[in-house]
């Protein structure tokens, strides 16, 4: 059976879809890396890649040695978690996803708080948009994630919601500051900064346009909060962040935030995680540390 090393750098050939990339991160010659997939291939007696001219991507056999490969890790790791657990030190890591909405405003605080209290932990953290949180659950990627109005899948386990509500953002001079309420009318009479279309922010968006009837041109369209937050910056460019409701928003300096007058002006966001997955005993305790905010 091919030891874990070796399962780690098909993993790794996977998520890159280069053998070049892949052996670069793993300090070893293009061609050992090759020799490896070639013998583990041959172990399986098939092949789990296509090979393309855009790289290597798994094939039908290769996907499903990749679960056995990512639930080993995960197993592995909560062993360590729980090995850990029992000397009374919290190590191990742990993977959340999270929506381009989420990551810059929720988690920062959340991750450095718990870092406090068990600072052994580490966290890899990835930014996802619209669905892809739940395939990187069931492929597990992840171990949450945070994500807004996810699709609805059996396979998935809902953990607590938490409302938000949409809220336009400005300079602090903007002649829009000075209201305590912003319709989304008075915004199309500026430059609008709007997240990309592979954000459910973006979808939120449209379903107040086609409401009001306002239609929204947006001048810049990107998905990154602070490349907006520099465009906005300094002039009269508008732009839209979501917001948990009786909380003060935190923001880069000379911004301001004024609530979106519309009923529709609102989301979700969700903690969830893969139905059946027995968490590691770090990534169950920031679990329980977070859910405070949020509704069972």
């Amino acid at each position: 059976m091919s030891d874990l090393t070796t399962y780690k750098l098909l993993d790794a050939v996977a998520r890159f879809g280069s053998v070049r990339k892949a052996a670069a991160q793993a300090s070893i010659t293009p061609s050992a890396l090759n020799r490896r997939i070639l013998a583990i291939e041959e172990e399986y007696g098939t092949p789990l890649f296509e090979r393309t001219s855009l790289g290597l991507r798994p094939n039908t056999a290769g996907e499903l040695v990749l679960m056995h490969i990512r639930r080993q890790f995960a197993d592995l790791e909560k062993v360590k978690s729980q090995i850990a657990d029992l000397s009374g030190v919290r190590l191990g890591t742990i993977r959340l996803a999270g929506s381009p909405a989420v990551l810059p405003t929720y988690f920062p605080t959340k991750i450095q708080s718990y870092l406090q209290r068990f600072p052994g932990v580490d966290f890899k953290v990835y930014e996802t948009f619209k669905d892809e949180a739940e395939a990187m659950l069931k492929r597990y990627e992840v171990d949450i994630a945070v994500v807004l109005e996810p699709q609805s899948s059996p396979d998935i386990m809902l953990l607590g919601t938490l409302n938000q509500v949409v809220n336009v953002v400005l300079d602090e001079n903007h002649p829009l500051a000075s209201q305590d309420w912003v319709s989304l009318a008075d915004c199309a009479d500026f430059p609008l900064a709007i997240p990309g279309e592979n954000t459910i922010m973006h979808d939120v968006l449209q379903r107040i346009s086609l409401a009001t009837q306002v239609d929204l041109v947006s001048s810049i369209q990107c998905s990154n909060l602070f490349f907006i937050v520099e465009c906005i910056r300094g002039s009269e460019t508008v732009s839209f962040r979501l917001m948990t409701p009786g909380t003060t928003p935190m923001l880069p300096l000379g911004l301001v935030a004024r609530p979106l007058s519309h009923p529709q002006a609102r989301t979700i966001l969700k903690l969830i995680q893969l139905k059946g997955r027995t968490l590691s005993v770090a990534a169950s305790r920031f679990v329980e540390h977070i859910a405070p905010d949020f509704d069972a």
